[in-house]
């Protein structure tokens, strides 16, 4: 079914529009310095993402 924030979004004015490309890729986060991948991360779901922990380090290194 249709979730309470799906429908408060709609409501809102927010719509679900089409998107380029394939619903079933899935995402690849890479940290790059100099040009050279120091870090490359592959989700296993379109939700998951390299952790912002790991970006938090990255960016203080």
């Amino acid at each position: 079914g249709v979730s309470k924030a799906m429908i408060k979004a709609l409501k809102a004015g927010f719509r679900i529009a089409s998107k380029d490309g394939d619903r079933y890729l899935l995402p690849a986060d890479f940290l790059i310095e100099n040009m050279e991948i120091k870090e490359a991360f592959y989700g296993k779901t379109i939700s998951e993402h390299i952790p912002i922990e790991n970006i938090s380090n990255f960016i203080n290194s």
